[in-house]
């Protein structure tokens, strides 16, 4: 047969692969009736490195077919991008930089580092709806039923518009890497377009669309899809619920047209795996066959999250999900505003209150509850769940001080452990019984809540 090969067309290929069993044994059995009945345009075998770990692991790495280093090249392009929006969405406020670095180094060590790699930490989302009309089984956020739209009114234009402008002013640049959905489906907002079109205007970028409805309306995803590459859009996706809507979505838009549309098979038969949040936690979903995945979250937000329709915005960030916080995030405050010149104020109050870049002398100082400190001969050590101190390949995110030398701070471990002792009375119990500055004493401290190992937020 002739081999026609686009990064698409092998992007398909694996989207199969990966949700479909008939077509994981076909090519096993019989690849060649697979190629018939797929349409494909290549024979499997040339591509195998990509479908067969024992075989990729095998084979020689420097005699790499073509198509497949160009899709893993496709691939390493996708992952450059994403640790693009997560080291670019830093802010232009210092209280901003230092409360998120904490949140991230936070993420790293009760994740680890592999999972938290797929987090981006992005400045905000924006809901447009209040509630969902798609009712996905797996919600990780609960969402409830859709009950209201923020439509594109000439009120609603002037504040959405305002909301960009205060959300740029108050993070700087990257606010750009916000997005406009959460515990919704955007698409359920008619004016949803027009919205995304302001976000462009504004804020210089083309915001991502995650959606789980693309045959409601083929035309509207079609060119929405197009709207997304004319404005430097990256990558779209597609939640995709069953065998049945996989076909359907393949017979109206075509590999090559998919490329940069990310189709997540949450079908019944596809081995992707959830994370133990929202109703998968609750317990309220039907399916019990699928891989639950405890200790993850998919939050990706370390910002606001704001709702144009209660007018409400949190300060929010990444958590693994849990009885306190089910939906896999932390929500450390919510305000309202009515207009512009509240959602700053509420802003910068969230900020001010919640983004100190230092310890206060009366702060309470305690370590997270997830941290277990051991004492040493001159000092202390943590033990964190996931290690993220690598002396050999060392990095901004990725070190942390879990062992803490000091023969004359030795105490420090116990008092923090115990954690009723602000921050000023342990500067003046190491002075008194140690003679050592209170400045020594806070620095040691600030390095410790720096890298996000001290509790701080709701109780």
């Amino acid at each position: 047969m002739t081999q026609i090969f686009t990064i698409g067309q092998t992007k398909r290929f694996l989207e199969r692969w990966t949700s479909e069993p008939a077509f994981k044994e076909l090519i096993a059995k019989n690849p060649e009736q697979a190629i018939t009945k797929y349409n494909l345009t290549f024979h499997p075998e040339e591509i195998r490195m990509l479908w067969d770990r024992g075989y990729a692991l095998e084979s020689d790495p420097e005699q790499v077919p073509d198509p497949v280093q160009q899709y893993r090249d496709f691939i390493h392009e996708k992952f450059a991008h994403r640790d693009l929006l997560r080291d670019q969405s830093a802010s232009s406020d210092s209280r901003i930089n230092a409360w998120r670095k904490r949140q991230m180094m936070r993420c790293i060590s009760q994740l680890g580092v592999a999972k938290h790699g797929s987090i981006v930490h992005a400045p905000f989302a924006v809901e447009l709806n209040q509630g969902c009309s798609v009712g996905c089984w797996f919600c990780a956020y609960s969402a409830p039923k859709l009950s209201a739209l923020y439509r594109y009114t000439k009120e609603n234009e002037k504040l959405w518009q305002e909301t960009l402008r205060i959300l740029r002013d108050v993070w700087g640049e990257s606010a750009k890497y916000g997005f406009c959905y959460w515990a919704t489906e955007p698409l359920d907002n008619p004016d949803y377009e027009q919205f995304l079109s302001d976000f462009h205007k504004i804020l210089g970028y083309f915001p991502q669309t995650t959606t789980a409805v693309p045959l409601r309306d083929i035309d509207r995803t079609r060119k929405l899809i197009k709207l997304s590459q004319q404005n430097n859009g990256f990558v779209e996706r597609f939640s995709i619920h069953s065998l049945e809507i996989l076909e359907e979505v393949y017979r109206h838009f075509s590999a090559d047209e998919l490329k940069w549309v990310e189709l997540v098979t949450q079908n019944e038969e596809s081995d992707m795996a959830y994370a133990n949040s929202g109703k998968i936690l609750a317990g309220t979903n039907d399916n019990k066959n699928k891989i639950v995945v405890n200790d993850s979250t998919i939050a990706c937000v370390s910002g606001f999250l704001l709702n144009m329709v209660d007018k409400s915005v949190q300060l929010i960030t990444p958590c693994i999900s849990n009885n306190r916080w089910p939906k896999g995030y932390i929500i450390y405050d919510e305000k309202h505003f009515t207009n512009g010149e509240e959602l700053r104020e509420v802003l910068e109050q969230l900020i001010d209150t919640h983004m100190p870049t230092t310890l206060g002398r009366d702060q309470r100082v305690q370590f997270r509850s997830d941290l277990r400190m051991q004492i040493e001969e001159n000092g202390f050590s943590l033990h964190l769940k996931h290690p993220t101190y690598n002396s050999a390949q060392p990095h901004p995110f990725y070190n942390s001080p879990s062992r803490i030398m000091h023969p004359k701070l030795s105490d420090l471990g116990t008092l923090i452990t115990l954690g009723n002792m602000t921050a000023g009375e342990m500067a003046l119990f190491f002075e008194e019984k140690e003679c050592i500055a209170p400045a020594e004493t806070f620095h040691c401290l600030n390095t410790i809540f720096s890298f996000g190992l001290l509790k701080e937020g709701p109780e």
